[in-house]
């Protein structure tokens, strides 16, 4: 990934296409006082490219929604797991008793402030601790099904959590590739506006203040 931390564009993705491609029209113009400065066709051609590769550039409002999707797909799987939780708890607190040692003993008080990491940890050691006790728990109607839908639903999960970390690195990369990309544009788009002003300060006005529009 590229270290962005010092790069920034001084203007919108589609601010500079736009201004990058008024530049390259404007150097097509000129590119005989141009060439004078070792600028071809060739470097006219090779700046395009340069602004194409830029434009195709997704903007952030995608990878934002992918982003969103994914936290909205992990809080119903949370939500899912929470409520399984609460009606194990429910029948096994009725079978021992809410407050007693060994209702305690499956550590899943205040279980909806965990956090996700602890989530995880503690419902694994629940459906551990239910395995050991399904017999007795059927009296509460525990059975083997309700241990699997836990550890499915602790599963999907802990899937959604690494889909929401991927989708926030998938943004970051795509954040730092396109911006690195516009700045090597943004830099090189400076260096023809100085060519072009040096070449028409004077010589024309009105040439001159082409370039400077595009500065």
């Amino acid at each position: 990934m590229y270290n962005t931390s010092n790069l920034k564009l001084r203007q919108s993705q589609g601010d500079l296409v736009q201004q990058c491609h008024m530049l390259a029209n404007v150097m097509d113009r000129d590119l005989s006082m141009l060439n004078n400065y070792e600028i071809t066709n060739e470097s006219i051609a090779q700046f395009r490219e340069k602004i194409e590769t830029y434009t195709s550039f997704e903007n952030d409002a995608a990878y934002k929604h992918l982003v969103e999707a994914q936290v909205q797909t992990k809080n119903t799987a949370r939500a899912q797991l929470s409520r399984k939780v609460q009606s194990l708890l429910e029948r096994i607190g009725s079978l021992y008793g809410r407050g007693t040692p060994k209702y305690k003993a499956f550590g899943m008080n205040k279980y909806y402030q965990f956090t996700k990491g602890d989530l995880l940890f503690k419902c694994n050691n629940l459906s551990l601790m239910l395995a050991e006790d399904l017999t007795e728990l059927a009296r509460r109607n525990i059975h083997q099904s309700d241990l699997d839908e836990l550890n499915q639903r602790a599963v999907r999960y802990k899937e959604a959590l690494m889909d929401v970390h991927e989708a926030r690195q998938l943004r970051a990369e795509a954040k730092d590739n396109r911006l690195a990309k516009g700045v090597e544009l943004q830099e090189l788009a400076g260096d023809f506006v100085k060519i072009g002003k040096i070449i028409w300060r004077h010589e024309s006005p009105s040439k001159y203040n082409d370039y400077m529009r595009l500065s």
